[in-house]
């Protein structure tokens, strides 16, 4: 049994590692311009203040923020680093479409919609990405 999970995850490291550097770093890029906007956004829910404009106003300086930090500058050392990374950035940034319009509208069918939006743009960067 310890040699199958073992195979497993040695071809699952192998299969993340299969990916071109600029595939791991959309992924990673696409994490941190769902997470900063998530955060402050919810640092603005917790201190009380609900405004649509504050909110709206506050995803914007953090996709602004997002794209400012240099992830083109980490270096992927070993192989099991790289891919942790592919998979925490992967689903994190899942689950993070599905949180971000709940702080950003309080009505479900523009919820529905902003998350259709950004799933929308995520797959159409994930294609840019492949003919790039």
């Amino acid at each position: 049994m310890d040699d199958i999970i073992r195979d497993l995850y040695i071809a699952y490291i192998r299969w993340a590692n299969n990916h071109d550097i600029r595939t791991i770093s959309l992924i990673l890029r696409l994490f941190v311009l769902f997470c900063i906007p998530t955060i402050l956004c919810l640092a603005s829910f917790q201190m009380g203040c609900r405004l649509g404009v504050i909110q709206f106003t506050l995803f914007l300086i953090g996709i602004i923020a997002a794209i400012e930090i240099p992830l083109d500058q980490i270096i992927y050392t070993t192989n099991t680093i790289r891919a942790w990374i592919f998979t925490l950035s992967f689903v994190l940034t899942i689950g993070l479409m599905g949180i971000l319009p709940l702080l950003l509208t309080p009505t479900f069918r523009t919820q529905n919609k902003i998350r259709f939006v950004f799933v929308c743009i995520t797959l159409g960067l994930f294609v840019i990405n492949l003919f790039r």
